[in-house]
């Protein structure tokens, strides 16, 4: 089942569980990840496009709660739809295994171990783990590697 499918069955379940939390949020979400495949050729948006879909979303929601913490507010609705969607992303690489991969991937493929070689190291990444990792994490880790 691909992950737009999933995503149409949750909504579909929060209308009619009457869900006043999920039911706008993956109604809105559905819609751009739909809207990504359709402005591009009028096809169905892929698993890479819906979780892109899904991060900007998530990055939407940090900005939000950062905005309540600042100002002292109640977070619990937002809370929600951010555990809502880190539902679809797939199992996220931690601090660690992205520190043992990046430093296998250094030994053994990458001959400048200065950062210089950053763009490639994390195309390697890119390339073989997208969607895994958080791009900042990743960045502070090979920098890390790296120096």
């Amino acid at each position: 089942m691909s992950l737009i499918a999933t995503i149409k069955a949750d909504q579909l379940q929060a209308r009619k569980n009457k869900d006043e939390v999920l039911k706008p949020l993956l109604t809105t979400l559905l819609g751009d990840a739909q809207a990504v495949g359709k402005n591009d050729g009028n096809r169905e948006s892929t698993d890479a496009e819906v979780i892109a879909t899904v991060k900007s979303f998530l990055k939407k929601i940090k900005e939000t709660l950062d905005a309540i913490s600042d100002k002292g507010g109640d977070a619990t609705v937002t809370l929600q739809e951010k555990a809502a969607l880190e539902a679809y992303l797939p199992k996220q690489l931690s601090e660690e295994e992205l520190t043992a991969i990046v430093s296998s991937h250094v030994d053994s493929h990458v001959e400048d171990k200065s950062m210089k070689s950053m763009g490639i190291v994390m195309g390697h990444l890119k390339s073989t783990y997208d969607g895994q990792y958080d791009g900042q994490l990743a960045s502070n880790v090979v920098r890390k590697v790296l120096s």
